[in-house]
């Protein structure tokens, strides 16, 4: 049987909790924002691991994230942001 991993909040996640700040004011969590099903953001990106029309995944901090779908297209990629436009079905975070 395969344990599940526990993501523990960093010291940055736990100080924005206690001051009451957005959690993605850390800055080591990635923050996926959906527009329907068409168009997706991503912050906090690092690095590109997958990119087909079907899949599309990066690392971001200790976190990878895959958006699945058809006609997937990646817009921009600068400062760590990332625009997909495409048909969305999915999006994993792991």
């Amino acid at each position: 049987m395969q344990k599940s991993k526990k993501i523990m909040p960093s010291l940055k996640a736990k100080i924005a909790k206690a001051y009451e700040f957005p959690i993605e004011c850390a800055g080591d969590i990635p923050v996926v924002e959906i527009k329907g099903r068409f168009e997706a953001y991503v912050t906090g990106c690092s690095k590109i691991k997958e990119y087909t029309s079907d899949k599309i995944s990066f690392t971001a901090e200790k976190y990878c994230v895959e958006i699945s779908g058809e006609d997937l297209v990646m817009s921009d990629f600068n400062a760590g942001c990332v625009c997909i436009s495409g048909i969305i079905s999915s999006v994993n975070i792991e």
